[in-house]
């Protein structure tokens, strides 16, 4: 199936497309055989012939510096320490095609008085091994929306093993947590395959009054903080840089 949004290929069934975050409702999923559109916002174009992108071999970094305690479990913060607990210096594991993305703005909610709306999109990788990227929509620095995903390869490496079986723990956490609140503009989603785990995440509407179990929830699950009841652009973007992630897109 193809997102009707911005192209992307998807397993048949995805609730939401780990490119753009576009829910994908039945009415709206793709056939295999479906050609995806031009959508001009996104700047996305259906290649001719798509192939995988083949990673340029990157030098193995220094071991013996740790990044971050592995004692905070939001999931972002854990990437970050998972990468340096058990992947220090990733220079082994097969090329893997890293997730394309690109992001649309949302426009749903949107109040008068928000003068100032922000899209910025982060990503962290080890080549061959771990690739994650988070984007976030905020207005006058509240946080939205966030959605991206956590990828795990070569999983059949004992350290990049012990690493994916902690995200996934703490992503099932999540989910239980999130059922357990009834919050519905919250979704968590776990794959796991032959030697590959993904966890995509999506969280919208964080914004609007009265989600207070959503805030306090997905800025658990991602490590952030809340301030005056609010997750601020600025102080998350502060905790993703914190991590290792660097910035992507900036509109």
């Amino acid at each position: 199936m193809f997102c009707p949004n911005c192209g992307n290929q998807l397993p048949d069934g995805t609730k939401f497309c780990t490119r753009c975050g576009v829910p994908l409702s039945g009415e709206n999923q793709m056939s295999s055989g479906y050609q995806p559109p031009v959508n001009p916002s996104s700047g996305y174009r259906p290649p001719v012939n798509p192939r995988p992108v083949e990673e340029k071999p990157q030098k193995p970094k220094k071991s013996g510096k740790i990044l971050i305690s592995i004692l905070v479990m939001g999931a972002a913060y854990l990437v970050g320490s998972l990468l340096a607990k058990y992947i220090v210096a990733p220079s082994y594991g097969k090329d893997t095609e890293k997730p394309s993305q690109s992001y649309t703005q949302e426009t749903e909610g949107t109040a008068a008085g928000y003068d100032n709306v922000k899209t910025k999109s982060y990503e962290i990788e080890a080549s061959g091994v771990m690739y994650s990227h988070v984007s976030i929509i905020a207005y006058d620095d509240r946080v939205a929306t966030i959605t991206g995903s956590f990828n795990f390869y070569d999983t059949d490496l004992p350290e990049v093993a012990a690493a994916a079986e902690e995200l996934v723990s703490s992503a099932r956490t999540s989910q239980s947590a999130i059922t357990r609140d009834g919050c519905e503009d919250m979704e968590i989603q776990i794959e796991e395959t032959d030697g590959k785990v993904s966890v995509t995440f999506h969280f919208t509407h964080l914004n609007y009054s009265g989600k207070e179990a959503e805030i306090r929830l997905s800025a658990g699950f991602m490590g952030f903080t809340v301030t005056d009841g609010w997750m601020l652009l600025s102080e998350a973007e502060e905790t993703l840089l914190a991590n290792g992630y660097t910035i992507t897109q900036d509109f």
